[in-house]
């Protein structure tokens, strides 16, 4: 990597316009404790190859129910597809995401794009919902999900829908006329 900034502006061969969509109520903001380890020193992401796109940086802050929109390419003259990450958090609820992603280009014939997502971090601790819910704290990885398309470059952040809530859902949307089964 040497001195090579991770953010630059110039051509853009094998770009990727990734869009963010929070569809949580939790805020979410770029993780200043992540350095992208190059002599730049930028909070909030990693570039293993490549560049983020000068003007085009993660945003600092998604917002709840909203969306943020950032690039990612490879650089002039090289033959080496984009991949890195960027992280978000909520220091309040103790919440991180780290979105991870590596294009394939046009240099790995046979090969396809692929993004994961990390979600880590457990609620705080509250007597009130303890002795609502008779349970502790939940890891956020129980109660959110990530959906990634990499065709489009879109990744989803969601509550999960479980158990009792996804039979509510259903029931709502079958107009109480779905009734659920037990597999034998």
């Amino acid at each position: 990597m040497g001195n090579e900034l991770c953010v630059a502006a110039g051509g853009t061969p094998m770009l990727v316009d990734m869009l963010v969509v929070n569809n949580t109520e939790i805020p979410l903001t770029l993780d200043q404790d992540q350095d992208c380890q190059r002599d730049c020193h930028h909070k909030g992401w990693q570039v293993a190859a490549g560049k983020i796109v000068e003007g085009k940086e993660p945003p600092e802050k998604i917002d709840p129910f909203s969306d943020g929109k950032f690039s990612a390419s490879g650089r002039e003259g090289a033959a080496v597809a984009p991949n890195g990450k960027v992280y978000y958090e909520n220091e309040d609820v103790n919440l991180k995401i780290a979105i991870c992603w590596s294009c394939a280009g046009w240099t790995s014939p046979g090969c396809s794009n692929s993004a994961t997502i990390s979600i880590t971090g457990r609620q705080a601790d509250d007597e009130g919902l303890r002795g609502m819910f008779r349970s502790g704290p939940k890891p956020w990885s129980e109660l959110i999900a990530g959906d990634v398309d990499t065709e489009n470059w879109v990744v989803t952040i969601r509550p999960r829908e479980r158990g009792d809530d996804w039979k509510k859902m259903i029931r709502t949307i079958a107009g109480g006329k779905f009734t659920i089964g037990r597999a034998h």
